[in-house]
């Protein structure tokens, strides 16, 4: 048992495994629901689209997709070790 960084109450820690596995299942359920509301054929939807000329491309914005996932992941997993 540790002190609470914020409450300062004595918790029992959550291990980093059982973290990064719930924070795992958090990002793969985000992401699956993302794919669900975003629908069928997104890809050939984007290529009628009329893009400006400083827009990225697609493969840009899965870079941008998985750091912002990297993220959220690191973020959740830092927050349950410490809950």
């Amino acid at each position: 048992m540790k002190a609470h960084p914020v409450f300062g109450k004595s918790v029992a820690s959550m291990t980093a495994t059982y973290a990064a596995i719930i924070s795992t299942g958090v990002c793969l359920s985000a992401a699956a629901l993302e794919g669900v509301c975003a629908g069928k054929n997104v890809k050939a939807y984007f290529a009628k689209l009329k893009w400006p000329r400083y827009a990225a491309p697609l493969w840009v914005w899965y870079i941008i997709g998985a750091v912002y996932y990297a993220i959220f992941f690191f973020a959740i997993f830092r927050l349950l070790l410490c809950w």
